[in-house]
């Protein structure tokens, strides 16, 4: 009997990240991708709590829009990431996994202590 690999989906090519803002707390997203996040009526800060857009398997890189503005990842109800997470600058960078309509995770990583 032959044996196959297990089907893997091909490697990430998502072009350019569109920018999104939040607002209320929520990001929304057009589906899986790699994201520029920026603030509410560019705030010096903002908290993100949501990402709405995503399905069940999505994988979705978030990047800092602006070296100025900060965005607070909560660690919460829909973003289990263990702690909140700030992206600050160009390089700050969060992959997650989304495991459910509204619930992300961080991707490869282990949001309890457990």
């Amino acid at each position: 009997m032959a044996v196959f690999p297990p089907i893997m989906k091909p490697p990430h090519t998502w072009g350019a990240p569109p920018e999104v803002t939040i607002a209320s707390g929520v990001a929304a997203l057009s589906g899986e991708g790699s994201y520029l996040v920026d603030t509410e009526a560019d705030a010096a800060s903002d908290d993100l709590d949501k990402l709405t857009g995503l399905v069940e398997g999505d994988e979705v890189v978030l990047k800092a829009a602006n070296n100025a503005r900060t965005v607070v990842l909560k660690n919460g109800a829909y973003l289990k990431i263990g702690v909140d997470f700030s992206l600050n600058n160009q390089y700050d960078t969060i992959t997650l996994l989304c495991i459910g309509s509204d619930t992300c995770v961080v991707k490869g990583g282990r949001a309890s202590g457990g």
